[in-house]
């Protein structure tokens, strides 16, 4: 992932919204989620984001 941190400048505002509105809502259910499963989906959306921003 950080090999690729040089195309974060280039997402979209839009991309960074989504990517905290998710955190948001994964914080607001209050269900258990291990960090591993945290981090995995976050992941999914930046790798997700940046691949359409190419």
């Amino acid at each position: 992932m950080t090999a690729k941190s040089g195309q974060l400048s280039s997402l979209k505002r839009e991309d960074f919204v989504d990517i905290m509105m998710m955190i948001r809502d994964m914080g607001s259910k209050r269900t258990d989620i291990s960090t591993e499963d945290f981090v995995k989906a976050i992941e999914t959306k930046l790798l997700l984001a940046m691949s359409r921003s190419k």
